[in-house]
């Protein structure tokens, strides 16, 4: 399968890094991160997000989890009311918080994160599938494109921001740069035309089975290693940003110092005239892309529109 099937933004050609400066702008972190995006696959934004704005979520968030205010979270596979699951165990993830904590769009939506995602797709933002962590996640280094699905598999990045300061031994955030140009994994089967025939970057568990998934996972680890790439750590302070490539290999390390909290942020986004997967499988009414100000939009797969999408962001003029 070539690349131009899963993806037709500026930074997946041939020739992004001549492009690199008349996209900056003239901004020179823009330039810095715009050639890191396209070489290593990420891009480290520092003081992406104001510790105000942190801690006013974090504050919101604390409220809402105290009041039982509907939250859900995932466990490995499953998802539940939050206040069925221990938020400090990991593989935890308090999911898609802008829906119920407004506070949290302006992490999501911070300047710089959507300044330069905007760059890279050329449109207006969808947010979609926000991961809340208290602690490590310790996920398997992975890809995205097998679990975050969207119509184009490359038309999507992520944003991972640091709530608080990441100490040693709290499962940092791990990455294998250059791993978003290792060769597509493919995953087979008979259904889902959509979007290039039998031939698909996601995995379904219920299809696919566990086999091709661990491979892929496998084929991560010797790809970095025949090429001689080391994983890196992401050690960020407070309000500090990483954002990744689709196609980036990256994932949680182990939890040494289990008395630590590393508390953080993940945003998925495509282009706005994208459409995530989940739109097939939820009900019509659902399937909304929420203003939110600057021509951008949020979905959830989680929440219904009438669990405050469009109140709570109205209340939060501030935004």
């Amino acid at each position: 399968m070539k690349r131009d099937a899963v993806s037709d933004l500026w930074v997946d050609t041939p020739d992004a890094l001549d492009l690199v400066r008349a996209k900056a702008g003239g901004i020179d972190w823009m330039e810095i991160a715009l050639r890191n995006f396209i070489e290593k696959g990420y891009a480290i934004i520092p003081d992406a997000v104001s510790d105000g704005a942190i801690d006013r979520y974090r504050e919101d968030l604390e409220r809402v989890v105290r009041n039982r205010g509907g939250l859900k979270a995932s466990f490995v596979h499953g998802i539940h009311p939050l206040e069925e699951l221990d938020a400090t165990k990991p593989l935890t993830k308090i999911l898609d918080t802008f829906v119920l904590v407004p506070s949290a769009l302006k992490l999501v939506f911070a300047e710089k994160i959507r300044r330069f995602l905007t760059s890279i797709f050329s449109d207006h933002l969808l947010a979609f599938q926000g991961l809340h962590f208290e602690v490590g996640s310790t996920q398997a280094i992975h890809q995205d494109t097998s679990y975050v699905v969207v119509d184009r598999p490359f038309n999507l990045a992520a944003s991972w921001v640091a709530l608080e300061d990441v100490q040693e031994g709290s499962g940092e955030l791990v990455y294998y740069p250059g791993s978003h140009r290792f060769p597509l994994y493919l995953y087979g089967g008979r259904r889902l035309p959509w979007p290039f025939g039998r031939q698909r970057l996601n995995w379904k568990p219920a299809r696919d089975g566990n086999e091709i998934h661990n491979r892929h996972l496998a084929m991560l680890r010797e790809q970095a290693q025949a090429r001689g790439i080391e994983r890196e750590t992401f050690m960020p302070r407070k309000g500090d940003a990483l954002i990744w490539h689709a196609y980036l290999a990256h994932g949680g390390g182990p939890i040494t110092a289990k008395s630590l909290t590393r508390r953080s942020l993940v945003s998925h986004y495509c282009p706005l005239h994208n459409t995530p997967r989940y739109f097939a499988s939820i009900p019509s009414a659902n399937r909304l892309k929420v203003p939110v100000g600057n021509g951008d939009a949020i979905s959830s797969m989680y929440y219904p529109p009438r669990s405050g999408l469009a109140a709570n962001l109205a209340a939060d003029a501030a935004f």
